[in-house]
């Protein structure tokens, strides 16, 4: 509800110029934008949303530098192969989708003048890795879309300059691994999805600075086990999904810190050891139990 309320009043806020069209002329690229206000010169446009089917092959340097009041950037399914990394250096935007284009990388530097940056989408791309380079200079940044790329991994530095992050989504991906500190300096996060990798454990500690985390996704993984302290510093948290993964057991302490939580979600495992009596002691908020589809199931009794 945050997210969705902070967009709808960025949107709100940035109302000068709409449309805009990418043109090709012989020496040179650029933005023939439709005012809404006939009168309103470039250097007074705040939000810029190119038309689907649009094909830009790169964002080069010049192409925004007009642009000054630049606040709203959508460049969604345009084809972007590559962004040059004084893209932006004229602007200091609050939100950029780079959603369904062909980005592998993000040059050191590109993000590194944005400091009022809070969200940015670069789901439905082709990154294949991302480094503790490719967030530089996205201090105040809130909102982080990959899902759907071509990660296997994450660095454990990769969010060390985001440390404002509230939500971060990276499902649909080929993440095998992650590191116990990737999420160390995301004090701030409450939303996390990491659902649909390919996941085999959750190393000891991967989520012990998010006091603040609320809502977890891990479905659609290959866990086969989850160390008996994976949620003990996650006490704010209040929606579980651990549904269709390999999980055998669940711990009797598993839950032992989140007494908030509201949603858990475990269906579509292979659990055989499980005390439900236990489970419902450490969690007094709890109001939906999805436990269907288990080995237990068959033994007639949780």
């Amino acid at each position: 509800m945050k997210i969705l309320c902070f967009l709808l009043c960025l949107c709100l806020n940035n109302v000068l110029g709409e449309y805009c069209y990418y043109r090709r002329g012989e020496n040179s690229s650029y933005l023939d934008c439709e005012y809404l206000d006939a009168d309103e010169a470039i250097e007074g446009i705040s939000l810029i949303h190119l038309e689907y089917n649009t094909t830009i092959p790169i964002v080069k340097n010049n192409l925004l530098s007009r642009f000054t009041n630049l606040k709203t950037l959508f460049l969604t399914a345009a084809n972007i192969q590559k962004i040059d990394s004084d893209a932006f250096r004229n602007q200091s935007l609050e939100m950029i989708d780079l959603y369904h284009n062909k980005l592998e990388t993000i040059e050191n530097g590109t993000f590194r003048n944005q400091s009022e940056l809070k969200y940015l989408d670069l789901s439905y791309n082709m990154f294949k890795n991302i480094t503790n380079t490719t967030f530089s200079g996205l201090i105040s940044l809130e909102w982080l879309s990959l899902n759907s790329n071509q990660l296997k991994s994450i660095e454990s530095s990769t969010f060390n300059e985001t440390p404002k992050l509230k939500a971060l989504f990276l499902r649909f991906n080929l993440i095998e691994t992650i590191n116990a500190d990737t999420f160390k300096k995301l004090a701030n996060l409450e939303t996390l999805d990491l659902c649909a990798n390919f996941l085999t454990t959750i190393p000891i500690g991967l989520f012990s600075g998010q006091a603040q985390l609320n809502t977890l996704m891990l479905q659609f993984n290959h866990l086969e086990s989850l160390p008996n302290n994976t949620f003990d510093s996650n006490t704010e948290l209040t929606w579980l999904d651990i549904s269709n993964n390999r999980i055998s057991v669940l711990p009797e302490e598993l839950f032992i810190h989140t007494n908030n939580l509201e949603i858990l979600r475990v269906n579509n495992n292979n659990i055989t050891e499980f005390n439900a009596t236990v489970l419902l002691s450490h969690t007094p908020m709890l109001r939906e139990f999805h436990f269907y589809n288990n080995a237990m199931e068959d033994e007639g009794s949780i």
